[in-house]
């Protein structure tokens, strides 16, 4: 909770997902995705995506091909309403904001799959400013990414999970000894990308299996 990964609307996505084969029917289950909270419809579909108004209106994008990465979760509690308030952004309305053009070259360089270091220059989470300010040791956890190699580096959503891409699984298990444990939990996590077409096919598989293993109700 507080790291800016969607727990909660992960855990309301997983359950969205599992209705049809929990009251064996089929279910439109988008609407009601959309009533719980504004990720919840991004983790029914997965993948690389654009997420307009409240984030509930998407727009599928190119997935990333970089899939060697580390996450950490630094024992910090972001509250994502005051982030909100401390960042102040308006609305998006004029059509050359450099928010648009960074998004704009953002989409691009994912569609024509160029190097890691040219769509990373675009990869940027305004949060930071904001959230770094009231706790330094996330700008800190940052910077130690950045020096071992990994692009981009940034912070989750509102915060204050960060995570960085790695070029290869060795960097990635030598980034995982790095930063050790903090309190006998450990401080970085490796992680690997799905796309979005297996994240979905894993969904069906499991939720058919659920459906071929049940056994008949008296």
């Amino acid at each position: 909770m507080g790291g800016g990964l969607g727990g909660g609307s992960t855990d309301a996505a997983a359950v969205l997902r599992a209705l049809p084969a929990l009251i064996r029917k089929d279910v439109n289950v988008l609407p009601l995705a959309a009533r719980l909270g504004s990720d919840v419809p991004f983790f029914l579909y997965g993948g690389c995506a654009l997420g307009m108004g409240r984030g509930e209106e998407l727009y599928p994008l190119p997935d990333v091909r970089h899939s060697h990465g580390v996450l950490l979760t630094p024992q910090v509690h972001v509250s994502t309403k005051d982030a909100y308030s401390a960042l102040n952004r308006q609305l998006t309305q004029n059509q050359q904001f450099p928010i648009l053009e960074r998004l704009q070259s953002l989409a691009w360089a994912l569609e024509v799959r160029a190097p890691k270091d040219v769509w990373a220059a675009d990869c940027i989470n305004d949060f930071e400013e904001v959230v770094f300010r009231q706790y330094p040791i996330l700008s800190k956890l940052q910077r130690k990414l950045s020096r071992m190699g990994a692009a981009p580096a940034r912070m989750t959503g509102s915060g204050a999970a960060l995570f960085g891409f790695f070029p290869d699984q060795a960097a990635v298990q030598a980034a995982v000894e790095q930063f050790g444990q903090a309190q006998g939990i450990p401080l970085a996590l490796p992680f690997s990308l799905l796309s979005r077409s297996v994240y979905q096919s894993r969904w069906n598989r499991w939720i058919r299996d659920c459906r071929d293993n049940e056994k008949p109700r008296r």
